[in-house]
């Protein structure tokens, strides 16, 4: 009788809360027993008993509180279990109020809600309750606030039975797509992932001055690219970077700041994009391909920048080359341990470029890498039994791990639904866009300078999904109606959204960081804004310049608009770190900003101005550093 009870620890039931949960939307998303809205209300069921049985046992809690979490456990079973049995009922009256509908829809709001404000804090709850206070009380406000007012029962409605708001589009996302993806991203790593992404950084340590910062700007890069969190990625990454960089001679918050904006670039570098390609795909209309390759160009660039800068930093601050390693890993050798691996993530990058159903691809790609680990440990492992052992172990984890992380950021994402609701429904998001072109009277520079600081206040301590949901309503739509492509329109609000990360006072990166390197927070966030610089730049480039996102463009224009966006980048990283082969002067950097400035526009003699500018000041660096060399009877600098 003891035996079960003591095997049945809260632990374990988390573990089994979680795999099933996993292992339930990798079912339904690949055969569809079930309708669509029913697949939202499972994933809300399974992800409210997992963060709060979660809850239960990670933090101390007094009698009252844990019976608290557990009247709330019961709560999200009673009603999302009441929605499911009651189905039909629910589809077949759409908009139409009845008292346990009221009842139902009131506990599943206040209990995501609850949820949400334990996880992330109160600024997005918070704001949910503002606007349903808008929405219920708008008819008491003067225009252009003003609109007929919402009644609590439809408030309810919108929010959650209506499969809207809470069990609307962006729970369907997150259930298909958003957690499938967090899946893919743990099984890459508990396979391996991570340790492949660490060899090559620390490959690529040993061939730069600036080695250590260069292994953090690619590891970083590389684990960000499939992560869907920059706080996950400064914490993993980080905690073995920024450690390298402060032993190679890196100030403790220049450590910090490089971690910080390399973490935050691998939300918009292909393939995941934190997940936001493939809410992309499904809020515009367009296929992933097309998203994917509009990132690249910006993406690359946004770390071409990062690496100049880090460059420069340890020749300024005289770092001494890193010795040469005493292992004796190659690329070729990475190349060969996690072969696997990277078939893996090929068969979902073709099958997404192929225009396979994004969440079919992404479960395909799953069970690709899951089964050629398999395949490799059969093959390589003398021992088979403990490697199947370790295998299933793994495989397990990867289910585990993604739901335990996934389901705080689908519930988040959930209510965020209610906001979206509620602007919608009022007009609200109409009337911010309107406000905007008014307010920039007719100057497309201004209204991308209000649009760039509505995102990035709209996206600060928010996740990367939910913080472009949110911008892509309020701020895209006025880019769009000034007469911005809709791809343009929404990349530019989603990387600056992004850049909120790294943005203070919130800045949550840096902060995360710091608490690495052991440094104050406001000296780590100010020096990542400065090495972030060129990346709040460069959505106004390919604003003016629509080539750098390689979309119905030929090849010559895409190779100008990045040769010119080079060219600025340059001169912004020269600008921002004060050296190139010498000290920079104050009065040289005004004139490299300048010169950067001018490259932003796509006219002819600007564009020229500027690359003859920054051209001519290239040569001059490099000549004074020659005949400085040749004066004292230095070498040249490499």
């Amino acid at each position: 009788m003891n035996l079960p009870l003591r095997f049945l620890t809260l632990e374990r039931l988390i573990t089994v809360v979680a795999v099933a949960m996993s292992a339930f939307l990798l079912y339904v998303v690949i055969f569809m027993p079930i309708a669509q809205d029913q697949i939202k209300i499972y994933a809300v069921m399974f992800s409210l008993v997992l963060f709060y049985l979660n809850e239960l046992h990670t933090k101390k809690h007094s009698t009252l509180s844990r019976i608290f979490l557990i009247v709330l456990i019961v709560l999200s079973l009673a009603s999302t279990i009441y929605m499911q049995v009651n189905f039909m009922k629910f589809v077949k009256m759409m908009g139409i109020m009845t008292l346990p509908a009221i009842i139902v829809g009131t506990i599943i709001l206040l209990v995501v809600w609850e949820a949400s404000r334990r996880f992330f804090g109160l600024l997005i709850p918070v704001f949910v309750i503002v606007m349903m206070f808008y929405g219920y009380f708008g008819y008491l406000l003067p225009d252009p606030l003003y609109h007929g007012g919402i009644s609590y029962a439809r408030l309810i409605g919108y929010s959650t039975v209506f499969f809207r708001g809470i069990l609307g589009r962006l729970a369907s996302t997150g259930a298909t797509l958003i957690i499938p993806l967090f899946i893919f991203a743990n099984m890459l790593d508990v396979m391996g992932g991570r340790k492949m992404f660490l060899r090559l950084g620390h490959i690529l340590a040993g061939r730069f001055r600036s080695g250590p910062a260069q292994a953090a700007v690619v590891c970083s890069m590389l684990f960000g690219s499939i992560s869907g969190s920059t706080a996950a990625n400064v914490a993993t990454t980080g905690s073995f970077t920024i450690p390298m960089m402060k032993s190679a001679g890196y100030k403790a918050e220049y450590a910090a700041a490089v971690e910080g904006v390399a973490s935050t670039g691998g939300q918009f570098m292909p393939p995941v994009m934190g997940s936001v390609a493939f809410v992309m795909v499904g809020l515009l209309g367009i296929h992933y391909g097309t998203i994917a390759i509009a990132a690249l160009v910006p993406a690359l660039l946004f770390y071409l920048s990062i690496a100049m800068a880090v460059e420069l930093r340890a020749r300024k601050d005289r770092i001494a080359p890193p010795e040469a390693a005493a292992s004796d890993d190659t690329f070729s050798k990475v190349i060969k341990d996690y072969f696997h691996l990277l078939i893996g993530a090929g068969i979902l990058i073709y099958l997404l470029f192929i225009r396979y159903p994004v969440s079919i691809s992404v479960a395909y790609g799953i069970f690709s890498i899951a089964g050629l680990a398999l395949l490799r440990t059969l093959i390589q492992d003398k021992d088979k039994i403990q490697g199947i052992k370790n295998f299933v172990k793994n495989f397990i984890e990867g289910l585990a791990g993604a739901a335990k992380t996934g389901a705080p950021l689908f519930l988040f994402v959930c209510l965020v639904g209610v906001i979206v609701e509620m602007l919608t429904a009022t007009g609200l998001a109409q009337k911010f866009s309107n406000a905007l072109i008014d307010l920039s009277g007719g100057s497309f520079i201004l209204l991308l300078i209000f649009t760039a600081v509505a995102s990035i206040i709209f996206g600060m301590g928010m996740p990367t999904v939910s913080a472009y949901i949110l911008v892509a309503l309020l701020g895209a739509p006025a880019l769009v109606q000034a007469g911005a492509s809709v791809l343009s329109a929404h990349m530019f609000v989603f990387i600056l959204s992004c850049l909120s990360a790294i943005t203070p006072p919130v800045a949550i990166n840096p902060m995360i960081a710091c608490g690495i390197a052991k440094c104050g927070f406001w000296p780590a966030a100010l020096t990542t804004v400065r090495l972030g610089l060129p990346a709040f730049i460069l959505p106004f480039y390919f604003m003016y310049r629509p080539a750098l996102l390689v979309v119905d463009t030929g090849f010559a224009s895409t190779m100008n608009a990045v040769f010119f966006a080079v060219l600025a980048l340059v001169a912004l990283v020269i600008a921002s770190e004060g050296y190139l082969f010498k000290e920079v002067s104050i009065v040289e950097r005004v004139i490299l900003i300048i010169a950067a400035a001018l490259l932003l526009f796509p006219e002819f003699y600007s564009s020229m101005l500027g690359a003859v500018v920054v051209a001519a000041f290239l040569l001059y660096c490099y000549l004074a550093q020659r005949k400085l060399s040749r004066r004292v009877g230095l070498p040249r600098e490499n």
